[in-house]
């Protein structure tokens, strides 16, 4: 069948598009954190909509001839997020935090069970139920659902990272030379597996 440039114009009418600029993402915070809700929905510059990855093993039915894949389970790999920082290091602070006194008190200033101490870190591991959140991440269309407060809107696509918290806070270049690039926190996420929300 030879393709028809009118076909796909009208398909692309028809179903129209997504676009990879009009996204955000919802980030509730652990109860140990206080800092402003919506600050990391508003400062989110960049992330990476997750995938799904089957473990396969390699199986010859009667020990010889042609192997194929058989699935074993589903893996959920980190998601990276970067954020536009503040200019009093609101966003490093918060997951810093996060990290020091929800995961692993890993830092003299001390964490949940001895806030004051200057002994040093003790390395204490947080309970898992205290310091994971629901992420819930938004695309919308051109047409802007989802971008109102009505009830009625609703995004094109959205996904749920399930019980994820902060692994990593990656290293920054600082330069001299960079006089106009915007300070960025990277940060990836693991969490338990993702659901697309239906709605």
């Amino acid at each position: 069948m030879a393709f028809k440039i009118d076909n796909f114009i009208s398909n692309l009418s028809r179903y129209g598009t997504l676009q990879t600029n009009k996204f955000e993402v919802e980030i509730p915070l652990p109860e140990f954190l206080s800092y402003p809700r919506d600050i990391l929905t508003l400062r989110t510059d960049r992330v990476r909509l997750p995938g799904i990855v089957t473990d396969n093993i390699e199986t010859r039915r009667y020990g010889i001839g042609p192997a194929y894949k058989t699935a074993t389970n589903v893996r959920f790999e980190p998601v990276n997020m970067s954020f536009i920082e503040t200019s009093k290091s609101d966003i490093h602070s918060i997951f810093y935090n996060w990290i020091r006194l929800g995961v692993i008190n890993f830092s003299q200033l001390g964490g949940r069970a001895s806030p004051e101490s200057t002994r040093g870190p003790n390395f204490l591991m947080g309970y898992k139920e205290n310091y994971v959140k629901d992420i819930t991440i938004k695309v919308y269309n051109n047409a802007g659902e989802g971008m109102s407060t009505s009830s009625s809107i609703s995004p094109s696509l959205e996904l749920k990272l399930v019980e994820a918290f902060p692994i990593s806070i990656s290293d920054n270049d600082l330069s001299w030379g960079d006089t106009n690039t915007l300070y960025k926190v990277n940060v990836s996420f693991a969490y338990s597996y993702h659901q697309m929300i239906v709605n």
